[in-house]
């Protein structure tokens, strides 16, 4: 089966290619696939074409790589700014970049599998920021005029620098769980100069902002 379906971009199909190939090398190659749920090329073209159907899924390009029967997936994601990069599609909340690339991806697999573990219990702390942070605010500001922008933008947040104050208090506007999630990130990351993000956040009308907001204050006072 063709590369060709999941994608037109050429560096995408290659590294597909690359990371197909070292699995099928493997000793035990059969064994790996089934106790992490690794899709082959066949049920890899299936998968997505099936989750294409949801908005962030084709937004992103997503390659569904794997189906691990949790309800969650890992997915390749194939379009700029992110194109290479892996995403963790959860459903129950959670959703962000994980791994730089399918590179990163599968040594993450090799050490689960040696472990016996679900995949997600080798996620890094915290998301890979994206190399294209100037395509990434683009991307998030074009999203953000869209109805129901919230979706695609609170999982990509964790990717973000977070370097512009001005463009995260205009990202939130109004919207709530984009402020939550703003704040959220602050308090995770927490710099002096976001702090009139923090204080936008926490004088929000919505508890579901302010109180988050407060903690992300508290974080920057910790500095």
């Amino acid at each position: 089966m063709d590369l060709g379906t999941l994608t037109a971009d050429t560096a995408i199909a290659e590294q597909l290619r690359t990371y197909l190939s070292k699995i099928d090398d493997m000793p035990d190659a059969e064994e790996f696939r089934t106790s992490l749920g690794l899709l082959p090329l066949p049920q890899m073209v299936e998968e997505t074409g099936t989750f294409r159907s949801f908005r962030l899924v084709e937004m992103l390009g997503g390659i569904i790589l794997d189906d691990p029967g949790t309800s969650n997936h890992h997915m390749l994601i194939g379009a700029s700014p992110l194109a290479g990069m892996v995403f963790y599609l959860s459903h129950d909340g959670g959703s962000r970049v994980v791994f730089d690339d399918l590179a990163a991806y599968l040594a993450a697999t090799e050490v689960a599998f040696e472990a016996a573990d679900f995949l997600d219990e080798h996620h890094p702390a915290h998301a890979p920021l994206a190399a294209d942070q100037a395509g990434l605010h683009a991307f998030l500001a074009d999203v953000g005029s869209q109805d129901d922008g919230d979706e695609a933008i609170v999982p990509l947040l964790p990717s973000l620098d977070l370097s512009d104050p001005d463009f995260l208090i205009a990202l939130i506007g109004d919207d709530f769980m984009i402020g939550e999630a703003v704040a959220e990130e602050i308090t995770r990351r927490p710099a002096e100069y976001l702090l009139s993000v923090a204080q936008f956040c926490e004088s929000f009308p919505h508890p579901q902002v302010s109180r988050p907001g407060a903690k992300a204050l508290q974080a920057i006072a910790a500095l």
